[in-house]
């Protein structure tokens, strides 16, 4: 069983081999690809937290009793992050 692992792997190192320009391109390409994902995610994130803290203060305000200062802080919040779920 041992010998059929090794000698496929010992195909795979060939083939690697023979074809080394364009694995390691697409492998590039893949890196490149998920980190780009990433960061997109990670990015969209942030704005959700930080649009969804900023409607927390919103309403910390407005139920100390500053009701025009609360008000100002939701609206700010939908123009600056109105795709996030916070801005709904």
């Amino acid at each position: 069983m041992e010998r059929q692992e090794d000698s496929k792997i010992v195909e795979i190192i060939k083939w690697v081999k023979e074809n080394r320009k364009p694995f390691f391109t697409t492998l590039l390409t893949v890196i490149i690809i998920v980190l780009i994902i990433a960061f997109i995610c990670f990015r969209t994130q942030m704005v959700n937290s930080a649009a969804s803290d900023k409607l927390n203060i919103a309403t910390k305000v407005i139920g100390s009793g500053n009701i025009e200062q609360g008000l100002s802080i939701i609206d700010d919040l939908i123009k600056t992050y109105k795709d996030s779920p916070a801005a709904y």
